[in-house]
């Protein structure tokens, strides 16, 4: 979470024992995050 909120520290929160929302909402954080480090290192040359 700290790609998109610099130093907050969020925690994902673990859906096991609630709802089943709980886990469309943690699917929904772990695509923003997973979009921002896309987005961050698209365009970085591979290392060889």
């Amino acid at each position: 979470m700290n790609e998109l909120h610099p130093g907050k520290d969020y925690s994902v929160p673990d859906p096991w024992y609630g709802p089943e929302p709980g886990y469309h909402e943690v699917y929904k954080m772990i695509n923003e995050v997973s979009d921002a480090i896309i987005r961050k290192y698209a365009n970085e040359p591979a290392n060889k």
